[in-house]
């Protein structure tokens, strides 16, 4: 029984580390917004990044292919009154 709980624990916590790195991902600030959004696969950054300041408007957005940032699509600023 006690080996079957620890097989159970590695594979689970093995499924936890492994989604982490493939699929959506997303971080946020503490106050709930958002701060990086973008997609693994096989464990390295595909598609369009996009990071934002912590009132939630957006940044920046970067494209990567294979793990590596071929472009920076666009910057933007905040303009406070």
């Amino acid at each position: 029984m006690k080996c079957s709980i620890s097989v159970f624990a590695l594979m689970f916590f093995s499924h936890l580390s492994f989604s982490q790195e493939n699929g959506l991902f997303e971080m946020h600030y503490d106050n709930g917004q958002l701060k990086v959004s973008g997609e693994y696969k096989n464990q390295e950054r595909v598609g369009e990044w996009k990071e934002y300041f912590e009132n939630g408007t957006l940044s920046h957005i970067y494209s990567y292919h294979k793990g590596k940032k071929i472009e920076r699509v666009n910057l933007f600023l905040v303009l406070e009154n």
